[in-house]
C-alpha cells in the first residue's frame, strides 16, 4: 500500500489509473470486489509480486543462514516459466537457484538477461510405456535411457549449470502416489527393486566421461 500511496498521493489518481471507484485507501485495502482491470494495472501489481518474492527469499534465506551458520540457501524450485522478476528475486538471495525444465536437453537454457547464477536443475525425468508401471510418454526403455543421457550431456555442456539430479530412485507404487496418485515408471528400479539395465548402463556411459564433457563444452 505504501508504494501505491506514494505513486498515486490520492485514491483518485489510483482509480482513474486502474479503472476503479474505491471510495478511500481504507476501502481498497478492505475491497473484496473483482480485481482492477489487468492491462491498467499490470506495471503495480508486477511490482507487488516482485516485492512479494523478493521479501520471501529474503525472509527465508535469513532464517535458513540463522540455524545452518553460512549453509547454502538454495531457494525455492522455480518453473523454466517463472517470471524474470521472481527469477531476479530468487538471484538476490540464494546462493544458486533450482528449476524444474520440461525440456529434452538444457543445453541451451538461458536465465534472463543480467542474472548470472549457478543453476541446480531438480527432479527432472522420463517414463515408458514396456515395462514397470506402463504409464509413460516414452515407448520403451531404449527410449528413455537416451532421453537420459541427451539431458544430462546437455547440462554438462552447459557452463551454468552446476548439477542435475533425476527425480527419483524407484518407480511409483502400483496403487499411486498419495499427494496426487502417480503411478508410472519413474525410477531406476522397479516396485521390486530390480533395476532398469538400460538406464544403469546410460548412467555408467554418462559418468565415465562426464568430467571430459564438461571440460570440453564450449
Amino acid at each position: 500500500m505504501a508504494g501505491l500511496t506514494t505513486k498515486y498521493a490520492t485514491i483518485e489518481k489510483l482509480n482513474e489509473a486502474w479503472g476503479t471507484k474505491h471510495a478511500s485507501w481504507d476501502a481498497l485495502l478492505g475491497s473484496r470486489e473483482a480485481p482492477p482491470d489487468l492491462k491498467k494495472a499490470h506495471d503495480d501489481l508486477a511490482a507487488f509480486n516482485a516485492r512479494a518474492f523478493a521479501l520471501y527469499f529474503q525472509n527465508v534465506g535469513s532464517s535458513v543462514r540463522y540455524v545452518t551458520g553460512n549453509g547454502l540457501y538454495l531457494g525455492a524450485v522455480l518453473d523454466e516459466t517463472a517470471s524474470p522478476s521472481i527469477v531476479a528475486a530468487a538471484a538476490k538471495h540464494c546462493d544458486l537457484l533450482c528449476f524444474r525444465l520440461n525440456r529434452i536437453s538444457p543445453a541451451d537454457f538461458k536465465l534472463p538477461d543480467g542474472i548470472d547464477k549457478p543453476v541446480l536443475i531438480v527432479g527432472f525425468g522420463f517414463s515408458a510405456l514396456d515395462r514397470g508401471m506402463l504409464a509413460g510418454d516414452l515407448p520403451d526403455q531404449t527410449a528413455r535411457s537416451a532421453a537420459y543421457k541427451e539431458f544430462v550431456l546437455g547440462a554438462l555442456k552447459n557452463p551454468q549449470i552446476v548439477g542435475c539430479h533425476w527425480s527419483q530412485y524407484r518407480d511409483y507404487p502400483a496403487s499411486g502416489r498419495t499427494r496426487d496418485e502417480a503411478n508410472y515408471n519413474a525410477g531406476f528400479v522397479d516396485i521390486a527393486d530390480t533395476p532398469y539395465a538400460e538406464m544403469v548402463q546410460a548412467a555408467r556411459e554418462v559418468g565415465k566421461t562426464m568430467y571430459k564433457t564438461r571440460l570440453e563444452a564450449k
